[in-house]
């Protein structure tokens, strides 16, 4: 967890342990000293990253639960951007847009068992686990095209969560077929 600095630069936060600087520079098994945990990590980002979030969960034990949707069907894959709330409902073959209170089907396909959204320039990125395939949508909620394979020719598989990067790209996890 990193906040920026007056200059531009990044700066840890100020109850996080400093890391040696040569941890910065290769991947390595180390020990947190604020957590006494061991992780491996790529850089010293990551393991105050890592120590911030465990140090912050216990205060999550405590938070008053807040219900936005009651008629949501199993939620996953949340996307807050442009001021909405985004989410999947995979038994309802859909994502749902909730602002000012108001919730409202922004897409749907059947077959598609969304998992998770997330943006990509222009539109949206679908993560279709039962339809095994992406689906690259308008900011509108329209269906632009749908991708079967990866860049290799691969097919997508059980796409399941998704993020996108301040490039434009966006990855999933595959969590493989449930099998009762």
């Amino acid at each position: 967890m990193f906040i920026p600095s007056d200059a531009g630069r990044s700066r840890p936060l100020p109850w996080l342990p400093r890391i040696s600087s040569g941890a910065r520079s290769r991947l390595s098994t180390s020990r947190a000293p604020a957590c006494g945990m061991r992780f491996i990590v790529g850089s010293t980002r990551h393991l105050q990253t890592i120590c911030a979030f465990l140090a912050l969960m216990p205060l999550g034990l405590h938070a008053e639960t807040v219900t936005i949707e009651p008629n949501a069907h199993y939620p996953e894959g949340p996307l807050w951007h442009g001021g909405r709330l985004y989410y999947a409902e995979m038994s309802r073959d859909r994502i749902v847009a909730r602002k000012d209170g108001k919730s409202s089907t922004f897409w749907q396909q059947p077959g598609c068992g969304p998992t998770s959204i997330a943006y990509a320039p222009g539109g949206f990125v679908v993560a279709c686990h039962y339809g095994r395939v992406l689906v690259r949508i308008s900011a509108e909620g329209k269906t632009r095209s749908i991708i079967t394979k990866d860049a290799r020719g691969r097919p997508i598989g059980n796409a399941n969560d998704s993020i996108a990067d301040a490039k434009g790209g966006v990855y999933f996890t595959s969590s493989g077929v449930f099998i009762a």
